[in-house]
């Protein structure tokens, strides 16, 4: 099956993301504070 590793990988990469805006968001936070 070729779809779960792609799958993952999608997953993977929006959970990173998102990760990745959150970490950026609190730095932006703290720059401010």
């Amino acid at each position: 099956m070729v779809l779960t590793p792609v799958l993952m990988l999608f997953v993977l990469l929006i959970v990173g993301m998102t990760r990745y805006e959150v970490a950026r968001q609190e730095v932006i936070g703290a720059t401010r504070a």
